[in-house]
């Protein structure tokens, strides 16, 4: 009976998981394209920052 028990929670937390990504598709493609414009702005910003440094030396 706890095996069986055990089996259903899992799958049910796997069902629940996959139900979160499938209804918060378009908020976590969101976030995660902001965070990969941030990073890519912020290292960005230190180049430019660089260059411009050693062009004015």
């Amino acid at each position: 009976m706890d095996e069986d028990t055990a089996i259903i929670n899992a799958n049910t937390r796997n069902e629940k998981i996959k139900n979160f990504f499938v209804n918060n598709k378009k908020l976590l493609i969101t976030i995660f394209s902001l965070a990969v414009i941030f990073i890519a702005s912020f290292f960005l910003y230190f180049e430019y920052k660089d260059k411009k440094k050693a062009k004015n030396f």
